[in-house]
């Protein structure tokens, strides 16, 4: 999770460009205005960097091989990824130096940051380090996308868009949405067959970016939402220095939501005996707690369906559980794909 770390991509240049950038590469064929990189190192491009302060993969790669040339913008520089080892200001001009036009700071971002930014930036230009071009040619590609957001939103206006061509807008996007859902689930295993099923949801370590974002088979189906470990995020480097955080820090309810409750191994196994028993993580591989208490219960019940939410780069060992079902991401949709293939709804 870049938001404490800086996070690495595996495999060699030449697996990356067949595996992860034939998106990127059809999104910029079909026109798209700007491109996030993430914090993200990949030895053999960037070296000890993130990509998002490289120039290797910013100018060369991004605008040079791939040949984007719309806004590229920063994710956000109080990540710890970044911040911890070069303070947010220290982030901002590397990143402009690397080829970023546009830089995101995050909502808890202090007044003093910002000036310590702008001064970072002057600081980098008089001593030659930052080209005052490189900024220019920054200035012009934000100026053009305002201009092309404002014409866009001038141009909705003028067509007198009515309340109904929205929603059938939102339907459509919806519908698309499902469609590739559904097309991403994979399934390992015998498709289960279910009898009163017991669905328990392992509640994630929290995110520092959003929290808890809703998730899982609620909407379809009565679940138990139970926690492996306590829900805390990492303090992120708000004041921009670099400095070490105090550690984890509870993330506050939602209002109205249920906290989730603890649970070990043996109060599941108690709760789906003799009824069918259904598992479900996002990013398990983030968490011993979620892998010691997902093993435990298989342990007693070989024959469960273990569903995973998030990237399934963890898994336990073949034999183990009834079926595996991974459907690569946590929206409405990706929940409303695995509850049909689980048989909770029609297909």
């Amino acid at each position: 999770d870049t938001h404490e770390v800086v996070a690495a991509i595996s495999g060699d240049l030449a697996e990356v460009w067949r595996r992860d950038l034939p998106p990127f590469q059809s999104a910029i064929a079909a026109g798209a205005a700007a491109i996030m990189p993430g914090h993200l190192r990949l030895p053999e491009l960037t070296g000890e960097l993130p990509a998002s302060l490289s120039p290797a993969a910013m100018t060369g790669l991004l605008r040079g091989e791939l040949g984007f040339s719309g806004v590229i913008i920063s994710d956000a520089l109080e990540m710890r990824a970044v911040s911890n080892r070069y303070g947010i200001a220290g982030a901002a001009v590397m990143a402009i130096i690397a080829g970023v036009d546009l830089l995101c700071l995050g909502r808890d971002t202090s007044e003093e940051v910002y000036h310590a930014i702008v001064a970072a930036l002057r600081k980098a230009v008089r001593s030659g380090r930052l080209p005052a071009d490189r900024l220019e040619d920054a200035a012009d590609r934000v100026a053009r996308l305002r201009t092309w957001l404002a014409a866009s939103r001038e141009a909705r206006s003028a067509r007198g868009q009515s309340a109904n061509g929205q929603n059938g807008r939102v339907n459509g996007t919806a519908q698309i949405g499902l469609l590739a859902a559904r097309r991403a689930v994979q399934l390992s295993g015998d498709r289960p067959v279910l009898t009163d099923p017991v669905i328990v949801e392992v509640e994630p370590r929290g995110n520092v970016a959003v929290g808890r974002a809703a998730w899982g088979l609620a909407p379809w189906a009565s679940v138990r939402r139970v926690a492996a470990a306590p829900l805390a995020a990492a303090v992120v480097d708000t004041a921009g220095d670099g400095a070490d955080s105090a550690g984890p820090v509870p993330i506050p309810l939602e209002e109205g939501e249920e906290p989730a409750e603890e649970a070990t191994a043996a109060d599941i196994l108690a709760a789906a005996a003799g009824r069918s028993l259904v598992l479900v993580v996002r990013d398990a591989h983030r968490s011993p707690a979620t892998q010691d208490l997902v093993t435990s219960v298989l342990a007693g019940r070989p024959d469960a369906v273990l569903v995973e939410m998030g990237l399934p780069e963890w898994r336990p060992a073949a034999g183990t559980y009834g079926a595996y079902l991974a459907t690569w991401g946590a929206a409405r949709v990706s929940a409303q794909a695995a509850a049909e293939v689980l048989g909770l709804i029609p297909a």
